[in-house]
């Protein structure tokens, strides 16, 4: 604010983030009852309204004339311009513009961050917090255009090369950057990397530092040892890879049902390894945090003092759960009742979470992602109406528009789910479902279908 009314020269990366978090504050002033603020809501929104078209237009322009030459700005400035950014479309529930920002961020950090030898801790804790959006952003975006010919080409160059392993793509440290003809090495989530032939990679072994660095989405599984995900989120960060990895093989096996495309069958061998491979060590990390008396075990990186609270243990209970049953949805598709148990997990964590979290002194809404994975799938009256509750005790807490448009999307699944049920009741000759598109289904009506019939992206970071 002082830059802004002193200097003259004050950069277009700044402006951007100062109305960007002016556009931030505004949204709260309009979602508040007007007897509770000194601010009329109706004055809140015309100040979102204007704030935003300004630090967008600012952004851009900051993108443009400020990211290289003479007069760039500082790489910490854009880039937390960038999240601010991200941090209004978000709430506010703009996917097209948070998707915009989150790839911006993304150039922007192979551009300028990941491509020196060393980083400052504050350029590394901006970019775990990029990490850390784009995982969890991705693992809900089921929007891929699976017809898209640049895509179909480099799979299909994929194929024909008869690759060892399953590798869709070319970036990152590791990558053989020779597979794609595409200027931009940006990241389409359709690539899994493997240091073994075999896609075997050793659990045990650690990450060079430089390595670590250039790994922005977690494809390595290798631990690395300056990770910082348990300081700033409480989760390690083989929680996140996990994550990323699930989303990564989900959308591979996706295109390839959607598509015509034949892979090899050394291909299709080496992806279901992958997938059995992942099944397992999600099992096994799930198995590591399933006791409520346990502190977070060591080897997964961060500060004793964050990791072993009783909020943090809880969390990641539910975390690891929600993930075992983002893999059995994604990728196994398997019926709702065999992940039931896991369900039962999620609201156990998060009864214990929002026990130890009311004794906190910094309150915190915490994130909607473990409780939709887990209410898409509930079964029962009792889980569907606690986890329903708890989306909407967070509602009021927060002006997250994730919490509210959760809700909408369970209530979907639910209500396509029991008509099917009840058809199924009435006996073999009933109407089989359909999907939009015509087809007949083969797998469980889910939050996937959700999102994809009504083309939008559930952001949940």
């Amino acid at each position: 604010m002082a830059e802004q009314c002193i200097r003259m020269d004050v950069k277009h990366a700044t402006q951007a983030n100062f109305f960007a978090l002016l556009g931030c504050s505004a949204h709260m002033v309009a979602k508040t009852s007007p007897s509770s603020s000194e601010l009329n809501p109706m004055r809140g929104m015309q100040i979102l309204e204007y704030s935003s078209k300004r630090a967008k237009r600012h952004m851009q322009e900051s993108l443009r004339l400020e990211t290289s030459g003479e007069g760039k700005a500082k790489y910490k400035d854009q880039l937390m311009a960038i999240f601010s950014l991200i941090a209004l479309a978000t709430e506010t529930g703009n996917a097209a513009d948070a998707r915009c920002y989150l790839i911006d961020a993304e150039r922007l950090v192979r551009l300028r961050g990941i491509t020196k030898h060393k980083a400052s801790r504050r350029a590394r804790l901006l970019h775990h917090v990029y990490t850390w959006q784009r995982i969890i952003g991705e693992s809900t975006f089921v929007l891929h255009d699976h017809k898209n010919n640049l895509l179909q080409g480099k799979i299909e160059r994929t194929f024909r090369k008869h690759a060892p392993a399953p590798i869709i793509g070319s970036c990152g440290a590791s990558a053989d950057v020779h597979t794609s003809h595409e200027p931009s090495q940006l990241d389409d989530f359709l690539r899994i990397q493997s240091h073994g032939t075999d896609s075997d990679d050793d659990p045990e072994a650690h990450k060079d530092n430089e390595t670590g660095l250039r790994d922005i989405h977690l494809e390595d599984t290798r631990t690395w040892s300056n990770t910082l995900y348990m300081d700033i989120y409480g989760i390690p960060e083989i929680w996140l890879s996990y994550v990323s990895q699930t989303t990564r093989v989900a959308n591979i096996m996706d295109y390839l049902e959607e598509t015509a495309i034949q892979p090899t069958r050394t291909f299709q061998e080496c992806l279901q390894r992958k997938a059995i491979q992942l099944e397992n060590r999600i099992c096994s990390l799930s198995a590591q945090y399933s006791s409520s008396e346990d502190p977070l075990p060591p080897q997964h990186g961060g500060s004793t003092t964050t990791g072993t609270t009783a909020a943090s243990r809880a969390m990641m209970r539910a975390m690891t759960s929600a993930l075992l049953i983002l893999f059995y949805r994604r990728i196994r598709k398997v019926h709702p009742f065999i992940l039931q148990a896991h369900v039962n997990d999620v609201i156990a964590a998060l009864k214990d979470f929002d026990v130890a979290h009311d004794a906190c002194t910094n309150k915190s809404s915490g994130t909607p992602w473990p409780a939709f994975i887990a209410g898409s799938e509930a079964m029962s009256a009792t889980a569907r109406d606690w986890l329903m509750g708890w989306m909407q005790r967070k509602a009021l807490q927060s002006a997250f528009n994730g919490f509210t448009t959760s809700q909408q999307v369970m209530r979907e699944v639910w209500q396509q789910r029991d008509r099917v049920d009840k058809n199924t009741a009435k006996g073999p000759n009933s109407a089989p479902e359909l999907r939009a598109s015509g087809r007949r289904r083969k797998d469980v009506y889910s939050w996937v279908d959700v999102l994809r019939e009504g083309n939008f992206w559930l952001m949940l970071y």
